[in-house]
């Protein structure tokens, strides 16, 4: 198998482990999750297609991997994020998610200050974690552009 196939496998077979443990993680068995993935399609008027136990089981084994459209759909299911699903995420919700169900629940004042609170504390974390992504991915385009001048990255 060459690198490509390996790496598509190995992205096929992490968004299966994924769908695999939201699901668990919702407690539902995969005829259950097929039910409400079907009945939210029922409620959404969406035209995405309905699934199987055998389509989720499949996904789940890596043997297929679903549509994006469809994926959108399980992560509303699951209640997690769709980053998540296709393995780009680690935790099932980002804070970002967390911080918007904070300020849809929040109750009064106070707690929409909290709230608001913990949504400028992420984005600021965001921002800063995105600024070293992009000079290390920046280093990593010279080095390729310009192997000549490549120095450690610290």
């Amino acid at each position: 198998m060459s690198k490509d196939n390996d790496f598509v496998a190995s992205l096929f077979k992490g968004q299966s482990d994924k769908i695999k443990q939201a699901r668990k993680n919702a407690n539902l068995t995969q005829t259950e999750l097929a039910d409400l993935y079907n009945q939210f399609l029922a409620e959404h008027n969406t035209k995405v297609k309905p699934v199987s136990y055998a389509t989720i089981s499949r996904w789940e084994t890596g043997e297929t991997s679903p549509k994006f459209e469809t994926l959108r759909v399980l992560s509303a299911v699951l209640n997690v994020d769709e980053a998540y699903l296709i393995g780009v995420q680690k935790e099932p919700k980002s804070s970002r998610t967390t911080s918007i169900e904070l300020i849809e629940g929040s109750a009064n004042l106070k707690d929409l200050k909290y709230a608001l609170t913990d949504v400028v504390a992420d984005l600021y974390d965001t921002i800063s974690l995105q600024s070293d992504e992009i000079e290390f991915l920046q280093h990593q385009i010279d080095s390729i552009n310009h192997p000549e001048m490549d120095e450690d990255f610290d």
